[in-house]
């Protein structure tokens, strides 16, 4: 994550697997996408993939594009149930 994002206390995710390789390949670390188990995160967590309620602004279309869910703080190790390591074949 670069800019604010990178000290936000929120960890944007996505419910698409093909969006997360996209986000991967144009970031700067390039490190790969982990599958993550939602019913092992304890933190709380906002699906935001339908809009951000109340905003109509640029983060709003990104979150529907990108098909977000932002969990707060923290992901355990044991909700990590799979990983996927550049290169990527996106379509």
């Amino acid at each position: 994550l670069g800019g604010m994002a990178g000290q936000s206390q929120f960890i944007s995710t996505t419910w698409s697997f093909s969006v997360a390789q996209r986000l991967d390949i144009e970031g700067r670390a390039k490190a790969g996408v982990v599958q993550i188990d939602l019913n092992k995160v304890k933190c709380p967590w906002v699906d935001i993939s339908g809009g951000i309620p109340g905003y109509n602004g640029p983060a709003n279309i990104l979150a529907v594009s990108d098909k977000e869910v932002t969990v707060s703080q923290f992901i355990p190790a044991n909700a990590v149930v799979n990983v996927s390591i550049p290169p990527y074949s996106i379509p």
